[in-house]
């Protein structure tokens, strides 16, 4: 799912002359590792 933000947040980036591939990608990246992550440190919560 992608949200308007990620384009938004990264044409403000661009705009100051930052890369807008390298800001895509970086955050889907990060976005991933997220989504992996934190389902599983919640599932140890639960179950303690």
């Amino acid at each position: 799912m992608i949200c308007h933000a990620l384009i938004e947040d990264t044409l403000l980036f661009v705009i100051f002359g930052a890369n807008f591939l390298i800001i895509v990608t970086l955050r889907v990246i990060f976005a991933f590792i997220f989504a992996a992550v934190c389902p599983k440190l919640l599932s140890s919560k639960v179950q303690d």
